[in-house]
């Protein structure tokens, strides 16, 4: 489940801030440090730290149980913490099978996800 190595960008955490503190896009980075301490009290530079440590955990799955789809943080086995996307996902891939790639299937529609010009999968979805 863990999406290993990745880390969080510092322009995205400040992102982040902005949004939680309801800054304006023109926000420099000491009105964001200010904000945020005043809000949370807590330094951006921790905020930043605390994202580095939970950011390999953040991770997409399905429930082989519920078939639910989720977002959220999970270690090599298990959920710590979750969120049911299961509408979002579906718009998702609605959305992406509907791009420039989309062929008709029956009552459906396909995608065709390749890799080095050849087919490596064909996803397909049937609306009854």
């Amino acid at each position: 489940m863990k999406n290993r190595g990745e880390t969080i960008d510092r322009l995205d955490v400040e992102e982040l801030a902005i949004k939680m503190c309801k800054l304006g896009e023109d926000a420099d980075t000491d009105d964001i440090e200010t904000a945020f301490y005043n809000k949370f009290s807590v330094e951006l530079d921790a905020f930043e730290c605390i994202l580095q440590e939970i950011w390999p955990m953040l991770t997409i799955g399905i429930s082989p149980i519920t078939e639910t789809a989720y977002v959220g943080f999970a270690d090599d086995t298990v959920w710590l913490a979750k969120k049911d996307v299961s509408g979002a996902f579906i718009n998702s891939v609605v959305e992406w099978l509907g791009g420039n790639d989309i062929k008709e299937s029956g009552k459906g529609m396909r995608r065709d996800v390749t890799k080095d010009g050849k087919v490596e999968f064909e996803i397909t979805i049937v609306k009854d």
